[in-house]
């Protein structure tokens, strides 16, 4: 079949995104010296690791260049984290009942939040609050961010139902 052929590539200088990405995790894997399935839950977010993540970067960096992308580095910080504040707001929204299911979940195996006897309804009710606050706050730097009062926050802190 025509397309079986790797020699008839539509454009044999550039190539493709999915040859570009296919093995990265291993090669930055070899690269830093740990396993590839290491570099999978760092870039997943499941480990941390600064090595990696910068290793990850530069590789994500280089195959933008070769795709003739613009790259990451030459975005202003601001227009950064507004398009990171923005990608969060979407996932929250998408995902708002999950997430306040989620925090059902943990904070019901939590004993010492067991002891407070509250409706369901009340324990979930701070959780979207306090997620919208830091997606506002989000486009601000970490210095702007430490003056910025987190209402929500305040609210979760102090729990208005003592027992």
């Amino acid at each position: 079949m025509y397309r079986d052929n790797s020699n008839t590539n539509v454009n044999p200088r550039k190539p493709s995104p999915h040859t570009l990405y296919r093995g990265l995790y291993v090669r930055i894997a070899r690269k830093v010296g740990v396993d590839a399935s290491y570099v999978s839950r760092v870039a997943r977010g499941d480990r941390r690791s600064s090595e990696i993540e910068s290793a990850l970067r530069e590789a994500l960096e280089e195959i933008d260049q070769q795709l003739g992308r613009g790259s990451l580095a030459g975005r202003s910080g601001a227009s950064q984290s507004a398009s990171s504040a923005k990608r969060l707001q979407v996932l929250i929204k998408q995902n708002r009942e999950r997430i306040q299911k989620q925090w059902l979940t943990h904070s019901q195996a939590d004993p010492q939040l067991t002891r407070v006897r509250i409706a369901t309804k009340k324990r979930i009710a701070p959780i979207a609050p306090l997620l919208e606050e830091t997606v506002k706050v989000m486009k601000f730097s970490v210095k702007e961010m430490a003056s910025i009062p987190m209402k929500a926050a305040e609210q979760i802190r102090k729990p208005s139902i003592i027992l």
